[in-house]
């Protein structure tokens, strides 16, 4: 499973498709990838949303918040997060990260139950 199935699995749950997300994690786990794996991106990607939510919140352009992200933002990428910023606040970005750290720390603690701790928040997330 290549990187493109995990920064969509990000987007979709950023995105509100609940679905989709499952979807990914699900060929992510069967492609024998980790929770962790699906867990570090959504920190990532939610970390990259929480910077472009407060650079607008603080008055700065969507695109030039982003023309400043380094590693720079994919072309392929840059729509999405730019609708993504429009959609969350720098506040539900925090909380949405607060989230993934507590599942993280949920799925290390009881790895049995390290698929379902996932999917729960990917669904709480897509929920936003």
């Amino acid at each position: 499973m290549g990187a493109g199935m995990i920064d969509a699995l990000a987007a979709a749950a950023a995105e509100g498709r609940t679905r989709e997300a499952l979807r990914h994690l699900d060929a992510l786990i069967a492609g024998g990838q980790g929770t962790q794996v699906a867990l570090a991106a959504l920190g990532r990607h939610f970390q990259r949303l929480h910077r472009l939510c407060a650079s607008i919140e603080a008055g700065e352009p969507a695109r030039t918040a982003i023309a400043r992200f380094r590693p720079p933002v994919h072309f392929t990428q840059r729509d999405a997060l730019l609708a993504q910023g429009r959609k969350w606040s720098a506040t539900a970005a925090s909380r949405a990260l607060m989230l993934i750290q507590n599942a993280t720390r949920a799925t290390r603690r009881t790895p049995v139950l390290d698929a379902a701790l996932t999917e729960r928040l990917l669904i709480v997330l897509s929920r936003k």
